[in-house]
């Protein structure tokens, strides 16, 4: 059995919006209900009539609308599913950043970092600083890795030291340095694209566990292993979330109905090169269509 980590955010998110308008009330006190039932569950808002659902995967956000509609009574409407991609980088990256302030140059120097971890953290944001400007420069910097230079997906994995500031009490000014030097840092340290991957079990008849292998293979499944459980086969692997999309459904035609599936989440790793043509939500989508 894998070890199970922890989910860090949510997985795959879903846009919902109520079928009448008199049903928006509703689907967001159901909402709060399925919430308060599983933590697992995040929602926000996009627009009025839009909400976000956010879970760990396809079946996961499947059981959540089937439940506002069978328990609640709330039929909404929802596009295919976008998968929670993240930006990283490389290698370790130090850059300067100057800018001209009326007679005066505003310059920043930080470093970037790659990390074990999917955190990022910001450490020496207060050096040489008064409070206004340290303020400046976290939300300059917060803002960047909110929308990484790569596809404007947030960053992830990063650790972020400023290593000397020289400002001049111009918060407007000391945002913007931050976040061009925390672009630049992240651009120059090599921007990888990185995906969630979930640890699947599938336990079918040994008749078809060879498809069922085959399937999962196809999905870019890794660390593929299958055992004997008396007469049926466990297969398991660790494979994209995106590649997931609708496995429910072949895994069904595959083995009859006889098949049972779960799924959690592993870890996130560098996606194939392939996804870096397209916006990673528009890939999302193309799979599911």
């Amino acid at each position: 059995m894998r070890e199970s980590n922890p989910v860090p955010w949510p997985l795959i998110n879903l846009t919902l919006t109520p079928r009448t308008e008199d049903a928006l009330e509703r689907l967001h006190t159901a909402l709060r209900i399925l919430a308060a039932e599983d933590e697992r569950l995040q929602i926000s808002s996009l627009a009025p009539a839009e909400i976000q659902l956010g879970g760990v995967s396809e079946d996961h956000l499947d059981a959540a609308v089937d439940a506002l509609r069978r328990v609640h009574g709330v039929e909404v409407m929802c596009p295919a599913p976008t998968v929670a991609f993240r930006e990283t980088i490389a290698r370790p990256m130090e850059v300067e950043c100057r800018q001209r302030v009326g007679n005066s140059m505003l310059s920043l120097t930080i470093r970037v970092e790659p990390t074990a971890s999917l955190s990022v953290t910001v450490s020496g944001e207060a050096v040489s600083l008064g409070a206004g400007d340290a303020v400046a420069l976290r939300e300059g910097i917060e803002y960047a890795v909110g929308n990484g230079p790569g596809w404007g997906l947030p960053v992830a994995g990063v650790a972020i030291t400023v290593l000397a500031a020289e400002t001049l009490g111009d918060p407007v000014a000391v945002r913007r340095v931050a976040e061009t030097a925390t672009r630049e840092a992240i651009e120059r340290g090599g921007i990888v694209l990185i995906e969630p991957i979930l640890s699947v079990t599938v336990t079918a008849p040994d008749a078809v566990s060879a498809l069922v292998v085959a399937d999962l293979v196809r999905r870019r499944g890794q660390d593929v292993v299958r055992r004997q459980d008396g007469a049926a086969s466990v297969v398991e692997a660790d494979v994209p979330l995106i590649n997931l999309m609708g496995y429910r459904n072949s895994l069904r035609e595959i083995s009859g109905g006889l098949a049972t599936l779960t799924s959690r989440y592993a870890r996130y790793r560098p996606a194939p090169p392939h996804l870096d043509d397209d916006p990673p939500p528009v890939a999302a989508m193309a799979l599911r269509a």
